[in-house]
């Protein structure tokens, strides 16, 4: 018996029960249909996430210290020591990071405890905190009007945000470029700065929600962070250090900067708890989980699809019972063991297939799905689908080989017998 009429006498067969194939084949699809479901959406996810870091803060390496406590610990609230001991590294580990080979920029960061007192003449009372970070942290397209401060200037930055907010406080004003803030740390220390830019947001993933977003510069006389080093000098110091590093080259500056952090700079004198992290560790950090997630809904999948090979097995079980007498004559005419294993495992493999084919667009559609309701940019898994269907074969084939083995051992003789 060759192929064509193999195949021809299978699909007779399951077009002959189109219920039971249909209802045979359900489980096949709703365990295809997971796999690629979960597979499409996990990696749409997995490449809108990655793609976010990759074109903002690639090559950014962000040197900090740490809150020593765990959110997650029962036990008493943080006492305000435990987020750290403030500006600790000076402006001597600045210009050493600068140095090291690879290292393109190094935006020093603070902060100033203050009062917003006013707007041009208008009387303000808002306590934000202000950012003090060096100009070159914010690119030409981050102004949506304006531009940055000089560093020996005394501008302020804010963001869209922070201006519609001021808006609302003093409606009767235009806040604008031009416009001045009046700036208290101290009722002696009050300062008006002109806003020299608006930007709409920050420029990278890693720094942290700065709130009202209030940006001067760390050269600004309001900032005030310093610290005394070991040589009884005192010096200008920051809470933040970021290092850019070149694209093809962040892993290798990263260990750099790690080792004259630990080892030689002022801030570890300071403090045991310095973090230095980048954004290949988040990417790597995100990947993992992603990846596990959907290893996970997938392995879910494949639970599915080994129900749906029990379920194939069992109907081609019924099928060659059935079907004995039929065995019998063709077994009586010529038909070898090799052709009625051929013949079983055929409709096996089809029922397969025809769940993967199946499967496969309703996993799309509902990853499409998914993906568009997530807001992120769809992609189809090419890989997985090809998965797909092999699992669709070999899920026929396993089904298929028990029962396929005991039509090859049905007796012609008793086959015939058979009511």
């Amino acid at each position: 018996m060759d192929l064509k009429d193999t195949l021809q006498i299978a699909g007779r067969s399951l077009y002959g029960h189109r219920l039971r194939s249909t209802l045979t084949v359900v489980g096949i699809v709703i365990g295809i249909g997971a796999v690629v479901a979960f597979a499409s959406f996990g990696f749409s996810v997995q490449g809108n996430v990655l793609d976010e870091f990759e074109e903002t803060s690639a090559n950014e390496i962000v040197v900090a210290e740490q809150p020593d406590f765990d959110f997650d610990s029962p036990g008493s609230p943080p006492d305000l020591d435990d987020f750290g001991s403030g500006p600790i590294f000076t402006e001597t580990d600045a210009t050493e990071l600068e140095g090291i080979e690879g290292v393109t920029d190094v935006v020093r960061q603070g902060s100033v405890s203050g009062g917003i007192s006013a707007y041009n003449d208008s009387n303000l009372s808002l306590d934000p905190t202000i950012t003090a970070i060096s100009s070159n942290q914010f690119a030409d397209d981050d102004f949506i009007s304006g531009e940055v401060y000089e560093d020996d200037g005394n501008g302020i930055v804010i963001t869209e945000s922070t201006r519609e907010s001021l808006q609302q406080n003093v409606p009767e004003e235009n806040i604008s470029v031009g416009g001045t803030i009046t700036v208290d740390p101290t009722a002696e220390d009050e300062q008006t700065l002109a806003i020299v830019g608006i930007i709409e947001e920050t420029d990278t993933t890693l720094l942290p929600d700065f709130g009202d977003g209030y940006y001067i510069s760390t050269n600004s006389d309001l900032y005030d962070g310093s610290l005394e080093t070991d040589g009884l000098i005192e010096e200008t110091a920051y809470e933040q250090l970021t290092v850019t590093a070149s694209p093809d080259n962040v892993r290798e500056v990263q260990d750099n900067v790690e080792a004259y952090i630990f080892d030689d700079s002022d801030a570890a004198t300071q403090s045991d708890n310095i973090s230095v992290t980048s954004s290949l560790d988040i990417i790597e950090g995100v990947e993992s989980v992603l990846t596990d997630v959907t290893q996970f809904v997938i392995g879910i999948g494949i639970l599915a699809l080994i129900v749906g090979a029990f379920g194939i097995a069992n109907i081609m079980l019924v099928s060659v019972t059935e079907r004995t007498k039929e065995i019998g004559i063709m077994k009586a005419i010529g038909a070898r063991n090799r052709d009625i294993m051929g013949l079983f495992l055929s409709e096996s493999i089809m029922l397969g297939v025809l769940g993967a084919l199946v499967g496969i667009p309703i996993g799309l559609g509902t990853g499409y799905i998914a993906s568009s309701y997530a807001d992120v940019g769809f992609v189809i898994p090419f890989d997985w689908i090809a998965i797909a269907v092999g699992m669709g074969i070999a899920t026929g084939i396993i089904a298929g080989l028990y029962p396929a083995w005991r039509a090859t051992r049905v007796d012609p003789i008793e086959a015939l017998r058979y009511e």
